[in-house]
């Protein structure tokens, strides 16, 4: 195996798979020794005016050469393998107004993966697939870092690792990631953009920068509409105010919505209007009348109820072929909807949408990253035995938090190393970067799963 990827293969039980630290001693003997007397370039007689004053700057000015070369050496003794980048770094002015003149950048990478396998997933145009779901026929949602599009990008390569060794933990009320030292981030600050590394900014935090976790002009959508407006929202309001009559009940196939005039007459109004556009298309689409509380019911016929269950899948969640054939103006009608139905948009720091069960979350917050909105998703338990002790059906709490801020600082983040042995992935994608969802499992059965964007650690 090369290039780093003879790690990757499983080997016997007993056998060692990677370098333990107790090997430090003997590599860093052998790099430096290898390059204690330094490295020295030479060059053809008909260039060495220009080429060797090149090489200096390069390696001497605008890098530490000394330090570059030892952690190539490292890095190449415990993976079998060295990657090297070399980037430009434009020119710019800091905060104190010094200006800095631009640098060739050498970058030594690290072949190592990034994320957990047991509990992160990435967002496709299938939906929230895990790393043994995912195939290199997918493409996933991610951000061109340069034009800040949200994309669809090819998935390259899926890279899955054994590790054993130090994780990096960070963890707020509204993030939560666990990555391998040499995981990339994309890093946010009064200069533009950078890439970072877990290990790299895990024992600083800096004001004058944050992680970015979503956000970005969202380019992916459908430019022609494969359903109508009136049915997108149609949906939006049986997810939320609706159900799907029971088949195997005798109900037929029908569904039913209801909402109350006194409490929303603008979105009784609505519905009436689609139930009328629906009427004069010569499909069954009734009102029952306004019952004394100000509750206003409807009925749906067969041939309309067939069709919206073609978009819904279990608990009424969105199938994600239905989302991903919206255009961007039917897929902001329908996070409206979604919210005027089950929704809370009238606190100042975010968006709050209210289910019960994970699938109408997941699809949930599946459309809320393809419009660039971040999210936190939680159901907590209830317990199922009453005071006096009888058992009852509990209902459990679920809530989505949809945050305005597509950035993290990293000062409000507390910050860990752990260790961890098990699986760790990371797919390979045409952009560099990919939208990844952990998901945490409590105690007492709750769950809590963390959307952000993220970066390829592989190059």
């Amino acid at each position: 195996m090369y290039l780093g990827h003879h790690h990757g293969v499983r080997r016997e039980t007993g056998e060692p798979q990677l370098v333990f630290n107790y090997f430090r001693g003997f590599t860093d003997f052998i790099v430096r020794f290898t390059f204690g007397n330094g490295v020295h370039f030479r060059s053809p007689k008909a260039t060495e005016a220009i080429v060797p004053d090149l090489l200096k700057m390069v390696w001497e000015v605008h890098n530490d050469k000394e330090k570059v070369l030892l952690e190539i050496g490292q890095t190449g003794s415990i993976s079998g393998d060295s990657f090297t980048k070399v980037a430009w770094e434009p020119e710019y002015v800091d905060p104190a107004g010094n200006y800095h003149e631009g640098r060739v950048r050498i970058l030594p990478l690290n072949p190592s993966f990034c994320m957990p396998v047991d509990d992160t997933e990435v967002l496709t145009r299938r939906g929230w697939l895990s790393a043994d779901d995912l195939t290199t026929d997918d493409q996933v949602l991610s951000l061109e870092p340069d034009s800040d599009e949200l994309v669809w990008a090819d998935v390259e390569a899926i890279n899955i690792y054994d590790w054993d060794g130090p994780m990096h933990s960070w963890e707020s009320e509204r993030f939560s990631a666990l990555s391998t030292p040499d995981h990339r981030w994309v890093f946010q600050t009064k200069r533009g953009r950078r890439v970072i590394r877990t290990s790299e900014e895990i024992s600083r935090t800096t004001n004058s920068g944050a992680l970015v976790l979503a956000g970005g002009t969202p380019t992916h959508f459908s430019t022609e509409a494969k359903y109508t407006d009136e049915f997108v929202e149609l949906v939006g309001w049986v997810v939320t105010e609706g159900n799907l009559r029971r088949v195997d009940r005798g109900h037929g196939e029908g569904f039913s919505l209801s909402q109350n005039e006194r409490v929303y007459p603008d979105f009784v109004a609505r519905i009436r209007r689609l139930a009328k556009h629906y009427r004069d298309l010569g499909m069954v689409f009734t009102e029952n009348g306004t019952r004394d509380d100000g509750l206003v019911q409807w009925y749906g016929g067969v041939d309309l109820g067939r069709e919206i269950r073609t978009v819904l899948g279990d608990s009424k969640s969105l199938l994600p072929e239905f989302l991903t054939s919206l255009t961007f103006g039917q897929a902001n009608l329908l996070y409206n909807t979604l919210m005027d139905g089950d929704g809370d948009a009238r606190r100042s720091h975010g968006e709050f949408f209210y289910q019960n069960n994970w699938e109408a979350m997941d699809s949930f917050q599946m459309l809320a990253m393809m419009l660039g909105k971040r999210s936190t998703a939680r159901i907590r338990k209830k317990d199922s035995t009453a005071p006096n002790g009888m058992a009852y059906t509990a209902q459990n709490d679920g809530l989505v938090s949809v945050y305005q801020n597509r950035t993290h600082n990293q000062q409000n983040l507390h910050q860990r190393v752990e260790h961890y042995t098990g699986r760790v992935w990371c797919p390979t994608t045409s952009t560099g970067t990919w939208v990844a969802r952990r998901k945490e499992v409590m105690q007492d059965g709750s769950g809590k799963k963390v959307i952000y964007l993220t970066g390829n650690c592989f190059p």
